[in-house]
């Protein structure tokens, strides 16, 4: 988290006048991000696309495009324009997110975030074959971060992505074996109730459009 605007000021005027040094730059990208996620808020699309792209290249002039705050960027701006049903741009800084990010252990969640922010993109454009692409690379991903394991947590997240994509493009038979696997992994892992309810329901809805109500009714 960054600190909020009143502070970045503060701590700006301790370090005096003189030559903007890469501390500057990295406080004047802050500001620059935090006024941009204010005027998107305000619903001024525009104006805090021009704030992120302004954010982002103070932060890679003070630490270079693979900085944790050049990152946070493009994340956010990727998810604003998401929200924004905004779904090509969004792709663009996820992909740019994901070319950025180096594939080193430090950035492994980073990719696996950026590859599944990517594929739901894509299945919102209902470009569900190369989303569903997506969802089995981020898979990999997911497991690889949990050193191999197939029934983690991260594994889970993306499975239930992947299965509300194959439920999207009607192969139901698909969606149902996937979130059959996510309920086992919540249930062991002990998911709040919450997550575990919202993917019964997926499960429950895929049964019912592949004519398999009975079953439905006992999830």
């Amino acid at each position: 988290q960054f600190a909020d605007k009143e502070s970045l000021v503060f701590f700006k005027s301790l370090m005096g006048s003189g030559d903007t040094t890469k501390q500057d730059k990295l406080i004047d990208a802050e500001m620059a991000f935090l006024s941009a996620k204010r005027e998107h808020h305000k619903g001024h699309a525009a104006v805090a696309t021009q704030g992120y792209d302004e954010a982002y290249d103070l932060a890679v002039a003070a630490g270079g495009a693979n900085c944790e705050l050049a990152l946070w960027i493009l994340d956010v701006h990727g998810q604003s324009d998401f929200y924004d049903q905004s779904y090509k741009t969004a792709q663009k800084y996820f992909k740019q997110l994901l070319s950025t990010a180096s594939d080193n252990e430090q950035n492994k969640e980073i990719r696996l975030h950026a590859t599944v922010w990517l594929a739901r993109c894509l299945q919102a454009q209902t470009l569900y074959d190369r989303a569903i692409t997506e969802y089995l690379q981020a898979q990999k991903l997911a497991e690889d971060l949990d050193k191999g394991q197939k029934e983690s947590p991260h594994v889970a997240y993306v499975s239930q992505k992947l299965g509300q994509c194959y439920g999207d493009c009607a192969q139901y038979s698909k969606a149902i074996d996937t979130l059959e696997q996510v309920k086992k992994i919540l249930r062991e892992h002990n998911a709040p109730a919450k997550v575990q309810a919202y993917n019964i329901a997926c499960l429950a809805y895929c049964k019912i459009k592949d004519n398999r109500a009975t079953e439905a009714l006992s999830d």
